[in-house]
C-alpha cells in the first residue's frame, strides 16, 4: 500500500500484530496490515459513522487503539472517542469525561497510565488543564472515568496547543510537552512535571519554528517484530 496516510500499531494475539491504515478523506477507507501473513487488506464492510478528528493523536492498549472523533451525520454532538479492535476488526465508541466541542481536538490528547488504563488531558476554559484516568480497560465493562490532576496556567495569547503527557497515577504527578502555537510563524516548547501543588519544574524551549520535541508513551518489549516486504491481499 503506498501513499502518506496515518498509521497505527496494535496486537491481537501474543507477539502477533497488525497495523490500521486510515485514508484520510471525506469517508474514511481502511485497510490492515497483517505482520505474520505479510499482507494487506483493504475492510471493505465497515462503514464509519465518524470522522477522526486528529490522527497522529492516538495510543494502543490492550489490542485496541483510540482515537478522538466526532460523529459524521451530527455535528452538534460532542468530541468523543473511537476504538479499533485489531481481533473483530470492528470499531466502538467511548464517551469523554468532560463535554468538548469537536472543532478543537487539539485542546485534549491521550495516553496510557500503566498498561491498563486510559488517561485524557483537557485544556478547561480558565486555561487550566485537567487529567482524567478510567478504570482498568479489560473489554468487558464499562468505562467510567475519575479526575486525578488540575494544573493552572496563566492566561496566554496562544491560538491553539500541542500536548503530550505521561502520568504516574499513584503519585498523582505528570510529566508534560507542549508545543504553543502563537501565529503562522512562532511556536514555543515547554517541558514542564506537574503536581497536586501545579507546576512544579518547568524548561522552556523558547521560540521557534519548527514543531516539537514529543513525548512518546513506548513500553519496551523484547518482542521482534521481523521485517519483510509486504504483498496484497
Amino acid at each position: 500500500m503506498k501513499g502518506s496516510y496515518p498509521y497505527a500499531l496494535g496486537s491481537y494475539q501474543e507477539s502477533s500484530y497488525k497495523i490500521l491504515s486510515c485514508r484520510d478523506s471525506n469517508v474514511h477507507e481502511f485497510a490492515i496490515y497483517e505482520v505474520n501473513s505479510n499482507s494487506w487488506w483493504w475492510i471493505l464492510d465497515v462503514i464509519p459513522d465518524f470522522k477522526l478528528l486528529y490522527t497522529c493523536t492516538y495510543v494502543s492498549l490492550k489490542g485496541k487503539t483510540y482515537w478522538f472523533a466526532s460523529d459524521s451525520k451530527d455535528e452538534q454532538l460532542d468530541m468523543f472517542l473511537v476504538s479499533f479492535d485489531y481481533t473483530t476488526e470492528r470499531f466502538g465508541r467511548l464517551s469523554l469525561p468532560f463535554n468538548c466541542p469537536s472543532g478543537f481536538p487539539r485542546d485534549a490528547t491521550l495516553s496510557v497510565v500503566s498498561e491498563e488504563k486510559l488517561a485524557v488531558l483537557q485544556h478547561n476554559n480558565t486555561w487550566g488543564k485537567e487529567i482524567w484516568v478510567s478504570n482498568e480497560i479489560d473489554g468487558t465493562n464499562e468505562v467510567s472515568w475519575r479526575k486525578v490532576l488540575t494544573v493552572n496556567d496563566p492566561k496566554r495569547d496562544i491560538w491553539f496547543t500541542i500536548a503530550r503527557f505521561l502520568l504516574n497515577e499513584e503519585k498523582k504527578v505528570a510529566l508534560c510537552c507542549e508545543t504553543c502555537i502563537f501565529n503562522f510563524n512562532t511556536t514555543m516548547k515547554k517541558l514542564y512535571v506537574a503536581g497536586e501543588d501545579n507546576i512544579v519544574n518547568l524548561m522552556d524551549y523558547g521560540e521557534t519554528s519548527t514543531l516539537g520535541p514529543i513525548i512518546l508513551d513506548y513500553v519496551p518489549s523484547l518482542v521482534q517484530i521481523s521485517r519483510s516486504v509486504a504483498k496484497g491481499k
